[in-house]
């Protein structure tokens, strides 16, 4: 008879340590808000599911403490790429982000186009005049280098695979290198973040 109730109690032992374990996290989460309110006027507020959610509603999972850029996506969902939400003209892009010489050298070679509403921006070290060429494209780009103020500096527009191997660069130095579709750049254009 001993040994029946003791195979009862264990299901009735699991089900109170699993309803412990409930409370506990319950009672650990983060639930205070933190505000981040960019320059561009944009809010980020954090909250109880630990995201940080925009005015323009969408999820940001963190802000780079270097480019303030809001990162969207992790590598893990993007094929090894962060992805960061940029506003070009009052339209949201999402961006992949190459902040690494493999990244960076990658770029956009052999992908067989991009993403409605993609595109990359590279991030590097140091401000500078930073070349790009079109070795192994398959499509053209609209291509910005901007500073960390959020100014184009420079752009290149419709740039085409055709033209590897020439090397593009801006007239003066720049905090990142910002490669869209080709058309979606004009002279008139902003970009923010």
């Amino acid at each position: 008879m001993a040994n029946k109730s003791f195979y009862y109690s264990i299901p009735a032992l699991l089900i109170g340590i699993t309803l412990i374990i409930i409370v506990l996290i319950e009672s650990n989460q983060n639930t205070h808000s933190v505000l981040i309110h960019e320059h561009d006027g944009t809010d980020y507020h954090s909250h109880e599911d630990g995201e940080y959610h925009s005015h323009r509603n969408e999820s940001v999972i963190s802000v780079d403490p270097e480019s303030r850029l809001p990162i969207v996506q992790d590598h893990l969902q993007s094929g090894g790429y962060k992805t960061a939400q940029v506003t070009i003209d009052n339209e949201n892009y999402f961006l992949d982000i190459a902040d690494t010489n493999k990244l960076r050298q990658q770029g956009l070679s052999y992908r067989e186009n991009l993403r409605n509403g993609g595109g990359m921006i590279f991030i590097f070290d140091q401000p500078g005049q930073h070349g790009i060429w079109m070795k192994d494209m398959n499509f053209a780009i609209d291509i910005l280098w901007v500073n960390k103020d959020q100014t184009v500096v420079h752009s290149e527009t419709n740039v085409s695979p055709e033209t590897y191997p020439a090397v593009f660069t801006p007239p003066v130095g720049a905090d990142y290198v910002v490669e869209l579709a080709a058309g979606t750049w004009a002279a008139s254009s902003t970009i923010s973040w």
